[in-house]
């Protein structure tokens, strides 16, 4: 009986997780700054939007500057990814996308970083800007600095080269020699996944708990986490690029 409370309580913590940002409605885009929590003077948001403005035009790739006055009740990562998959921050075919956001009554900050440029703004890189360049300014009480301070810092780290010469510079780069082969990677993840499964599965059946009977049935409701590795083209303004997750987040 221990075994199906427990399992039962961990089904319906899932349940609560799914649900969570079901509801979320998320604001409409408005540019390249989307300025929802009125931190930015009129002129310094003028500023930035001319010049992630020019920067695109550039490179092609898509940053988003976002203030919002509450995540809904959510993480700011599932609040961030939720927003950039469905604003569609980026190329869909290239996954150039950054979404900077900001929570300030929840003093909290993430940079998410869309797939194709995850080589480019690394976790770690995202994170030395959020850390040294960000969060020291609005400790200050200097949220619109920070911003400014924080998108010079994103700019920095990507640096000024078109996004095609960067996926051709890679394509010829000589392959890596530290580290594992993704496929080994997402390998191992799915051996884990299965074995997970298959020792929660003869738990249940050796209790008597079979998701065929009267107990919670596989297909009742559907998880899903803001971290995950699925990619949505939302389309919501910009080019419809993706997001899995990648990128850094504070708290100050």
């Amino acid at each position: 009986m221990k075994i199906k409370t427990l399992f039962s309580s961990l089904l319906a913590v899932l349940f609560l997780f799914g649900l969570a940002g079901a509801d979320v409605k998320y604001p409409n885009f408005v540019g390249h700054v989307n300025d929802f929590a009125k931190i930015f003077p009129a002129d310094t948001a003028k500023k930035l939007e001319t010049e992630l403005r020019t920067y695109k035009e550039q490179t092609s790739i898509e940053i988003a500057v976002v203030t919002v006055p509450s995540l809904e009740g959510l993480s700011v990562e599932d609040y961030t990814i939720g927003l950039a998959r469905k604003w569609g921050v980026g190329n869909k075919k290239k996954d150039d996308g950054v979404v900077l956001l900001v929570a300030p009554n929840e003093r909290k900050v993430r940079i998410e970083v869309g797939y194709g440029l995850e080589p480019d703004l690394t976790d770690s890189q995202a994170g030395r800007v959020i850390r040294d360049q960000i969060i020291p300014l609005f400790k200050e009480g200097r949220m619109a600095d920070g911003v400014v301070a924080g998108v010079a810092g994103v700019l920095q780290q990507l640096g000024e080269k078109p996004y095609q010469e960067r996926l051709e510079e890679r394509k010829n780069a000589p392959p890596a020699k530290e580290g594992l082969p993704l496929w080994v990677i997402v390998l191992i993840a799915i051996v884990i996944i299965v074995v997970i499964f298959l020792v929660v599965t003869a738990i249940m059946e050796s209790d008597g708990y079979s998701s065929g009977g009267s107990g919670y049935s596989s297909g009742g409701f559907t998880w899903s986490s803001g971290s995950s590795s699925s990619s949505d083209s939302g389309g919501g303004g910009f080019g419809g690029g993706g997001f899995g997750g990648g990128g850094a987040s504070g708290s100050w």
